[in-house]
């Protein structure tokens, strides 16, 4: 029954680490995927200010699936591990010449 209550409030604990990010935290997703085609391992690190959260290395038999079905792999092992998906900010806009004056 201890052993119950002990993994209850280690999972309330990580739960309030994870909520505290949503506002000012550090966060850091270290993701490394390398696939042959046959195989395809898959490193996953999820820090908070510095502080590990989360870790992942698992090797995964990949032998006829497509790129979609591997890509749907890494979403659903991130999901289970609560590890939110880094949203890639988008590009910078080129810098524009300056507009010349005409003197008249």
């Amino acid at each position: 029954m201890k052993k119950i209550g002990l993994i209850v409030l280690a999972a309330a604990l990580t739960q309030g680490a994870l909520a505290q990010n949503s506002k000012g935290a550090d966060t850091s997703i270290y993701k490394d995927i390398n696939d042959d085609c046959k195989k395809m391992s898959v490193k996953l690190t999820y820090s908070i200010n510095g502080e590990l959260i989360r870790k992942f290395d698992q090797t995964f038999t990949v032998t006829g699936m497509n790129k979609a079905e591997k890509d749907a792999l890494v979403n659903r092992i991130m999901d289970s591990l609560k590890i939110p998906n880094p949203v890639t900010p988008p590009p910078p806009t080129p810098p524009q010449a300056p507009k010349r004056k005409r003197f008249a």
